[in-house]
């Protein structure tokens, strides 16, 4: 990038902080999906992280992941996906969302990438 970047982050890129019924909207998640595979499609060398709702497509536990994509050289290298649910004051994510059992991490620019989605960098050592 022209300002020297070397990694763009997004936070909640598909919504906002808290989500809650839009999850169930009809549209909402796959317009969500769609939009991430544009996104990443335009990502050059300088990887961008970039937050997302994700369908849980597995049949089981809850229907939807709190995730983010490392995307990079036109697609999508890697999902991680939040561990920790809050359900407390705003927070009721443990209601949408299956949670992961670790956080992932990958390989860039010779450096190994530890990635955490919110509290997940308060609880996984």
């Amino acid at each position: 990038m022209e300002r020297g970047a070397e990694l763009v982050l997004s936070r909640s890129s598909w919504s906002r902080l808290s989500s809650r019924d839009l999850l169930f909207k009809q549209r909402f998640v796959a317009d969500v999906e769609s939009t991430l595979a544009e996104i990443a499609a335009v990502v050059g060398e300088v990887p961008a992280l970039v937050g997302f709702v994700e369908t849980n497509t597995s049949g089981q536990g809850r229907p939807f992941f709190n995730a983010a994509a490392w995307c990079e050289q036109g697609e999508v290298r890697l999902i991680a996906r939040k561990c920790l649910l809050p359900t407390y004051d705003v927070f009721d994510e443990d209601r949408y969302f299956e949670p992961a059992p670790e956080p992932r991490t990958i390989d860039f620019a010779g450096k190994r990438i530890g990635i955490t989605i919110c509290e997940d960098i308060w609880t996984h050592r």
